[in-house]
């Protein structure tokens, strides 16, 4: 098959995954540059090589739940594993959801790379928890509002809430994900929201609809969080001083896009970022211990020093000498 018709089946394919409500041939054939014939012609090889298309009265559309085949070097395939393999040690993989994705990748990978997807476990039965998020990327394409139960933390109840969901996303320095989504205050303003998904006990699909934001307006929204959370305030400079034995340390990662670091005269290390919500730091550098020293904002220095006083009480050294790191 020449290289200009293999191009021209991935855009056709693009063309119908980007117009889930379907499209005629003239349409197709006056997006792609072709001829009605020519679309017919495409639509014939795309359907022998298993591409789900349907016709209904007469217009094309291309199964929602179809995912295009991919094809890796052996570089690409061991890039591939290093996240897969983390969601396996943190045992994600005990979702049916998550086994089933993973055994579809497997047949991409090298077969010693993909034995260490697949550890002995007893597996766990389709959950709530499969259910839940199935229904929740349902409502997404559709573009449907849901009705949630939502436990917050340390609530005595769930609180009920129906959003608009905008998108799924990671956070950077943990295992855990979130849905994005709009959330309509009394006001009558919509407000995006971000609700972490282990803490979503059921979803039911309403027949409402809305019109969700764009992936890109979905990743400037993003720009200055630390992980996930995102500040009611513009961004807020955080500035921390580390000890030098940890500036090696701080250059082999980019922790955030904003970041800027130098040393200082007496050997220490500055380093600082714009964050929309610095609290969702402060796990991050508890993790650095003594090494650390929040210069700013004052707020988060302040307690982050009233944890580090309360740590000393609880193992009885709060009176003895102090033994500073700068």
């Amino acid at each position: 098959m020449p290289d200009i018709t293999r191009r021209r089946l991935r855009d056709f394919e693009a063309l119908l995954r980007n117009h889930p409500e379907g499209l005629s041939t003239a349409e197709i054939a006056a997006e792609l540059g072709v001829s009605q014939r020519t679309v017919y012609n495409d639509l014939a090889r795309l359907e022998s090589d298993g591409v789900p298309i349907y016709e209904e009265k007469g217009q094309y559309f291309l199964d929602a739940n179809y995912q295009p085949a991919i094809r890796l070097s052996l570089a690409q395939a061991w890039f591939l594993y290093l996240p897969l393999r983390r969601m396996v040690r943190a045992e994600l993989h005990r979702m049916p959801l998550v086994r089933c994705l993973l055994h579809q990748i497997a047949s991409l990978l090298h077969e010693e790379i993909a034995d260490q997807l697949f550890p002995d476990l007893i597996q766990e039965e389709v959950s709530e928890r499969d259910q839940i998020f199935t229904r929740l990327v349902e409502c997404w394409r559709k573009q449907q509002h849901v009705e949630l139960r939502y436990q917050r933390p340390n609530a005595d109840r769930a609180s009920t809430l129906v959003v608009a969901p905008w998108w799924f996303e990671p956070t950077v320095w943990s295992d855990a994900f979130y849905l994005i989504c709009g959330f309509e205050r009394a006001s009558g303003k919509i407000e995006p929201l971000t609700l972490k998904l282990d803490r979503i006990l059921s979803a039911k699909s309403l027949n409402t609809r809305f019109e969700r934001p764009s992936g890109r307006e979905i990743s400037h929204y993003l720009e200055h969080t630390w992980g996930i959370w995102v500040g009611e305030q513009s961004p807020v400079q955080v500035k921390l001083r580390f000890h030098n034995r940890q500036f090696q340390r701080l250059q082999e990662t980019r922790w955030h896009p904003t970041q800027d670091m130098w040393l200082e005269r007496d050997g220490s290390v500055i380093w600082q970022v714009q964050i929309s919500e610095p609290q969702e730091m402060m796990p991050w550098i508890r993790g650095w211990g003594a090494d650390v020293e929040v210069l700013e904002p004052d707020d988060l220095r302040q307690q982050i020093a009233a944890e580090a006083e309360a740590t000393a009480r609880l193992y009885g050294r709060s009176q003895q000498k102090r033994d500073y790191i700068f």
